[in-house]
């Protein structure tokens, strides 16, 4: 039986690409842009939950007097009050949850605008009274790219804000007609930030709007996660990923190998797992890189793969009495 909720999902996303095509007629590059801003705006606001909503063209605004730069798309919970000021939105960062930049073209100029307006939005601060602690994120989303070269758009995003880092201001990157990147952090309540990542798919136009789409949509709706209804299974390539916690870094020459790992233990191909591992990293790193990647196999009820992996380690590092006894804490074998 085909899913009907995945049926609705990809068929308004289609429909939002012919209406796209449509506000080319507009003429004016102004009423162009507002009319395919509306577009996202429009599909968000049927699938948000009855407590959020989508506000246009408004000001983010700190109990200290601060304020954004005018933002595109706003979501923020309706719990929140907005308070209307000279005939313009401010809303309360507290309230706010995404904020979404949108260009019909992307260019180098536009990133770095929107690195600035990322920047600014970021430096708010909430008040002291708060009680919650969700961070803002804000994307990045263009219909095009000025560059034909498929990363270009996100190679310059990295340049632009110095290099890989956890603090980049724009924790998302959505070129339709190229690929969705995004930033994700891990973090634990005593120790910090454990580690970060860039990651990515690259697909065709319709898969990486819903992959946009379906990433606001799951981070902000915890009790129903339409991804999983909305899409077929599938995995996120790293361009980048930083255990802080466990030191190791793993840059574009090895992240490639890193993927192959994971999809070798995905298709349970354990065998060919361990030979990546062992052709392309030191005793030293895979001793720090297994034991997140098994927590991680587990969460993704990769049971096979973790066990073996775990064997694996009590055997290769049997003489490291220090280290085994440790992962037998860990994984309470």
């Amino acid at each position: 039986m085909n899913n009907p909720i995945r049926i609705k999902f990809e068929t308004d996303i289609r429909r939002l690409l012919e209406d796209y095509q449509f506000t080319s007629f507009s003429g004016h590059p102004y009423y162009t842009g507002k009319a395919r801003e509306s577009l996202l705006s429009s599909f968000l606001s049927n699938y948000l939950p009855e407590d959020f909503s989508i506000a246009n063209n408004c000001f983010l605004i700190d109990s200290y007097g601060n304020f954004s730069n005018e933002c595109d798309i706003i979501i923020y919970s309706k719990k929140a009050i907005k308070q209307i000021l000279t005939n313009l939105e401010y809303i309360p960062i507290e309230s706010v949850f995404f904020v979404i930049e949108v260009k019909t073209i992307s260019t180098p100029e536009e990133i770095r605008k929107s690195l600035e307006s990322a920047q600014k939005i970021k430096s708010l601060k909430k008040s002291k009274a708060t009680k919650n602690n969700h961070k803002i994120t804000f994307c990045y989303f263009a219909y095009n790219s000025k560059s034909e070269r498929i990363k270009s758009d996100f190679q310059k995003l990295i340049e632009l804000s110095g290099g890989f880092s956890p603090f980049c201001p724009i924790d998302v990157l959505c070129i339709a007609n190229k690929g969705y990147y995004y930033l994700s952090l891990e973090n634990h309540h005593d120790y910090g930030l454990l580690n970060y990542a860039w990651s990515m798919v690259e697909a065709e136009i319709a898969f990486n709007i819903k992959i946009f789409f379906i990433g606001i949509l799951n981070s902000i709706n915890q009790d129903f996660q339409i991804g999983y209804y909305a899409t077929e299974y599938g995995r996120f390539n790293f361009i980048y990923y930083n255990d802080i916690f466990n030191k190791i870094e793993i840059k574009e020459d090895r992240i490639e190998a890193f993927n192959s790992i994971q999809i070798a233990s995905e298709n349970g191909d354990h065998l060919k797992c361990i030979k990546i591992f062992e052709e392309n990293f030191s005793d030293e790193e895979i001793k720090r890189i297994l034991p997140p990647l098994i927590k991680n196999f587990y969460s993704f009820n990769l049971q096979n793969s973790a066990i073996y992996c775990i064997r694996y380690i009590l055997q290769k590092y049997s003489t490291d009495i220090n280290y085994i006894e440790k992962i037998k804490k860990i994984f309470n074998v």
